[in-house]
């Protein structure tokens, strides 16, 4: 709730103490001296529990000492009412600070004037009336005071707290992290030390957009938290890479093993993209017993550590496993792919999937199956001799970027003619953008020229570009809306037995997944 400071925390100690010595001083017998050092414990613990609902019930507590105080003083009259009167007054600045608002405590200094009605001495109504109001704008005062000075102290460290952590995720930030290392270094803690460099992040802010890229820092920072423990300190160095120390020696097997891991973790940053997988590096050091050094020469070696053991370029960045039966020449191929767009290896990820689902309905043989599965992998494969900017190109292309799209198709060909590769394959892949009347490219062939795996590469490879969500595209059809749209193309861009085999396929699985 809030902290006071430490220099008020020394002034308003040293003021309960002269106030109860005041009172002390001014007790009539030893019982009552007794309840003055009763008064000092109870303020004692009042101010230790100041942040709970406790401080209520201690107040209370704390306020019928001091009314019996209060009490003895008077009945014995042992000081005249110009001595008792700090001992009302100034407890203002004794109940502020102890309770949650201290405003509230305007209601127990209201309690303790009354004491100046009560009082045997012979006063002056109007002098009693002033000190009553003098205890009420003191505890106002007191109030204001102290709300000042939390509010102050609030400020202060909410700066503070900016100052030293990452704004976009929340953990620390490189320079903190530097000075406490150096400051565990110097009290003799042994250090261990971890450099994360996220692989190929660029690729995910140019794909996904840099409002998605900065989701995946911050859900990243946020398990690296959580995988490390509050102990650890976690910190941003910059851009895409991540520092944890830990003030004592570790298993340098036992954080390898956190971190792999970590490697299977996805990111959920949109109800409509597939989750995202992170690949990353990392070097850990551990300093021995016998070492010494700073945390700058400890960096260098973790940092050495993590170029050592960088993770090669085939690392995907998305959580979507490639066919383990597909030849690893294709897989390397598809990983240059996403690396090169994300979301032409997320399409054929999908193209892929409806083309073997497709085909195994209407019973093409196994080898088949595989051979579409594959053409739908390597279908869009051309794309990556297109420039990106074209390939996200968010508004209409004109002439010239159309007819550079559209030789993907030669492109991709030509990129597979020195691959070991089946020709259903390559027919497929050269007959996908073929169109059912015949005026598709890059031949114009019609109806069934068009080998069986092309067609129905054509209905899947339509299916998923209408409904896979893309940052450069601000529209994106629907389930229903595009099977409606695939029907409206029976017969001319379609092979109109394959869109009714495909619509029920479609259909049956969103049924029995609702």
């Amino acid at each position: 709730m809030f902290k006071c400071p430490s220099k008020f925390s020394s002034i308003y100690g040293l003021f309960v103490i002269v106030f109860t010595l005041g009172f002390f001083a001014v007790s009539p017998t030893d019982t009552y001296r007794l309840l003055s050092g009763l008064f000092l414990i109870l303020l004692f613990f009042a101010y230790q529990y100041r942040k709970t609902n406790y401080s209520y019930v201690l107040a209370v507590c704390l306020l019928l000492v001091h009314h019996i105080l209060l009490v003895a003083v008077q009945k014995y009259q042992s000081i005249t009412v110009d001595v008792m009167t700090p001992f009302i007054i100034n407890s203002g600045f004794i109940y502020a600070p102890l309770l949650p608002n201290p405003f509230h405590s305007i209601a127990l200094l209201a309690t303790l004037s009354i004491h100046f009605c009560t009082y045997k001495g012979d006063e002056d109504f109007w002098l009693v009336l002033v000190k009553i109001i003098g205890t009420i704008l003191c505890g106002l005062l007191s109030g204001a005071v102290i709300q000042f000075l939390r509010n102050l102290t609030i400020e202060r460290d909410r700066f503070y707290k900016s100052s030293i952590t990452d704004s976009l995720t929340g953990v620390y930030t490189f320079t903190y992290i530097i000075q406490s290392g150096q400051k565990f270094i110097k009290d003799g803690h042994k250090l261990t030390a971890v450099l994360i460099d996220l692989d190929n992040y660029k690729n995910i802010n140019d794909t996904y957009g840099h409002f998605i890229g900065n989701k995946v820092l911050s859900q990243f920072a946020d398990v690296l938290c959580s995988v490390f423990g509050p102990e650890a300190l976690i910190g941003r160095m910059g851009g895409d890479e991540f520092i944890v120390l830990l003030r004592t020696n570790n298993d340098s097997k036992l954080i390898d093993g956190i971190l792999d891991e970590m490697k299977y973790r996805s990111y959920v940053t949109d109800p409509d993209l597939v989750p995202i997988h992170v690949a990353f590096s990392y070097g850990i050091v551990v300093q021995n017993d016998n070492e010494s050094g700073t945390i700058e020469q400890l960096l260098t070696i973790a940092d050495k550590n993590m170029f050592n053991n960088k993770i090669s370029t085939r690392i995907r960045q998305i959580n979507c496993e490639i066919d383990d039966d597909i030849p690893e020449q294709f897989s390397d191929l598809l990983n240059v792919l996403s690396q090169k767009d994300m979301y032409t290896f997320i399409h054929s990820l999908y193209v892929a999937r409806f083309s073997k689902e497709l085909g195994e309905i209407i019973s093409l043989s196994p080898a088949a199956v595989d051979n579409i599965t594959l053409a739908g992998w390597l279908h869009d494969i051309g794309k990556i001799a297109i420039p990106n900017e074209i390939l996200r190109k968010p508004a209409q292309l004109n002439d010239e970027e159309y007819q550079s799209i559209k030789r993907h198709v030669d492109y991709g060909l030509s990129l597979l003619r020195s691959f070991d590769i089946n020709g259903d394959v390559i027919h497929a892949i050269a007959e996908h953008h073929e169109r059912y009347d015949g005026t598709g490219y890059p031949r114009g062939k019609s109806k069934e020229e068009i080998s069986v795996e092309g067609r129905i590469l054509a209905i899947a490879d339509a299916y998923s570009a209408m409904t896979i969500k893309r940052v450069y595209r601000s529209h994106h059809l629907s389930a229903i809306e595009a099977l409606r749209e695939l029907e409206k193309g029976k017969g001319y861009q379609f092979d109109p037995v394959l869109v009714e085999r495909f619509v029920s396929m479609i259909t049956a699985r969103a049924k029995s997944a609702g």
